[in-house]
């Protein structure tokens, strides 16, 4: 669970973890969309809820997220320290460090992460993949060892996959199917279903507190959008696990919810800062 968390772009970011298709079978590749905003933000994390077959008393941490316009592509660093208490009062403390490079066209894609708990390092990878205009493709990892892994048709990267659950919101499409390569597993993608709600305006006092934080780029309607993630091809009803959000048209999130069955943890906007244009 602890390496799954590290996608939600998340994935953003977790926001990256986001996308969609308008059937079962997904259409040509798109262009990342100019309505992004190159962005840094941070986001604290709290144990919303917790069964008691969890094991888990108390969950603390954050995540670190940056989209930077590198001209020909985006550039995302994204950091995630995550502190789990179970009932023995064991602490588990982990840091994965992402960073990744997808151009614009969505075709070409770089990743490298490393994860580490209780200061070991437990998992790596680092690696390539590219896109045909159908979507299919390849990836090339160099670790944790030298392999290829297929993408299938459809596949898009994550920076692409939250642009277009973007398009669809704005054509008013609210179901939406499509398979995540993101790198952050030597498992294979993710097929995603995403279901955007009805968009709405900041409200209550959690709202108040997100919009104090993002300023005039969280202003206006947003996306509640819900997110369901399953290993590519499997058979089981029940995804790995689920993830909500709350996304404003230029990608940025403002709050993220992580629902792993028997724990849910909530991600909440804690500092924001907009990053200059590239001078390309």
């Amino acid at each position: 669970m602890l390496r799954k968390l590290s996608l939600t772009q998340m994935r953003i970011m977790v926001v990256s973890a986001v996308g969609f298709a308008a059937t079962t079978v997904a259409p040509p590749v798109l262009s990342a969309a100019s309505d992004t905003v190159a962005h840094r933000a941070a986001y604290a994390f709290t144990l919303k809820t917790a069964r008691r077959n969890s094991g888990i008393v108390d969950i603390g941490g954050g995540m670190s997220y940056e989209i930077i316009d590198a001209c020909d592509g985006w550039t995302v660093n994204q950091r995630i320290a995550l502190r789990m208490i179970n009932r023995r009062n064991r602490q588990i403390r982990s840091i994965t460090t992402y960073t990744s490079w997808e151009s614009k066209d969505g075709r070409r894609f770089r990743f490298n992460s490393r994860t580490k708990r209780n200061g070991r390092v437990s998992e790596r990878f680092r690696g390539t993949a590219t896109l045909q205009p159908d979507g299919s493709g390849v990836a090339v990892y160099s670790k944790p060892k030298a392999m290829r892994m297929a993408l299938p048709k459809g596949t898009v990267f994550p920076t692409a996959h939250s642009e277009l659950i973007v398009k669809r919101a704005l054509s008013g499409d609210n179901f939406t199917w499509r398979v995540l390569f993101d790198g952050t597993t030597d498992d294979g993608p993710y097929g995603v279903s995403a279901y955007v709600g009805k968009a709405r305006a900041p409200d209550g006092a959690n709202e108040a507190e997100v919009q104090k934080v993002v300023g005039r780029l969280g202003e206006g309607k947003f996306w509640p959008v819900s997110l369901a993630f399953f290993t590519h091809g499997s058979v089981k009803a029940v995804p790995e696990y689920e993830l909500r959000v709350g996304m404003h048209a230029n990608s940025v999130a403002r709050w993220l919810v992580m629902d792993y069955g028997n724990f849910v943890i909530d991600a909440r906007l804690a500092r924001f800062q907009t990053l200059p244009k590239a001078k390309c």
